[in-house]
């Protein structure tokens, strides 16, 4: 902070030659999960302006599996006005919540990339459930369970051998 009151301009003194923000930006710039440094300066448009909820940084993390690990693509993540994803519900939730209620996807005979889709199944419970699948129908949610999948959470989304899964609906 340019603005400490204790060390004024304690982030340009020097340490081994260099000052400490050359540091600091050397080593989050060596961090493998981001795009850009951004340093706060001030008199710059964000200088006055609180800083974004620790959540939405959680959030933004999760679009970035759904989109690399799951498919999803960035039109598909759930925005809400300004441009921001919701902060009280994670976006794959969001995501089935406006796509997928009404009309659960059959486990039985789902593709990968829709099995991908439903919350409480990763990749890891999409590839138990395919091999599954081979052998014997699902018509259970404990079936789902012990394949590893969280099946409360993808109950409302799904059908099991062409019937929903008895669920608790939520009240909020």
């Amino acid at each position: 902070r340019i603005g400490s009151k204790r060390l004024p301009y304690k982030m340009m003194v020097s340490l081994h030659g260099f000052p400490i923000i050359e540091w600091v930006v050397r080593r989050v710039s060596s961090a493998s999960r981001l795009d850009d440094v951004i340093v706060a300066i001030p008199d710059t448009p964000l200088e006055n302006k609180a800083p974004t909820p620790l959540v939405r940084q959680n959030r933004l993390y999760q679009a970035s599996f759904l989109i690399r690990d799951y498919g999803f693509s960035l039109e598909e993540m759930p925005f809400k006005d300004q441009g921001n994803l919701p902060l009280e519900i994670d976006p794959k939730l969001a995501w089935a919540q406006n796509n997928l209620t009404g009309r659960p996807i059959e486990i039985n005979s789902a593709s990968q990339h829709m099995l991908l889709r439903i919350p409480g199944i990763g990749p890891k419970g999409v590839e138990t459930i395919i091999r599954a699948r081979r052998e014997l129908k699902l018509r259970n949610l404990s079936q789902l369970t012990k394949l590893g999948v969280h099946a409360r959470k993808a109950a409302p989304y799904i059908l099991l051998d062409g019937a929903q899964p008895a669920h608790q609906l939520s009240l909020f």
